[in-house]
């Protein structure tokens, strides 16, 4: 049974992370797969992810575009950003990426 209500609630969290992430894809890309200069976010470890937004948010990491996007996540904010990017399949990206690039 608390397997069952951990799975609901990461699921949750997922989903969140999924309905806040379209504010970050104009620079790492739909899928974060990352558009150069910007680096791909999925399939990062979820510690390094919550690590780096938090970095952010208090402005222990410096980055103009980033320091604008910071202000509004809160904790659980990065909790469902960083879990939702870190469940992102690499592989199919990257076979998505060489695909399109064949079209």
């Amino acid at each position: 049974m608390s397997s069952d209500l951990n799975t609901t609630i990461s699921m949750q969290l997922i989903n969140q992370g999924e309905v806040l992430y379209p504010s970050c894809a104009g620079c790492h890309g739909i899928k974060a797969e990352g558009i150069s200069p910007y680096p791909r976010l999925a399939g990062q470890p979820l510690r390094y992810l919550q690590q780096q937004l938090t970095h952010f948010r208090t402005g222990q990491r410096n980055n103009s575009i980033m320091q604008v996007m910071r202000i509004n996540l809160s904790d659980d904010d990065i909790q469902s950003l960083a879990l939702y990017l870190s469940t992102l399949n690499q592989w199919e990206l990257r076979t998505h990426t060489i695909a399109s690039i064949a079209r």
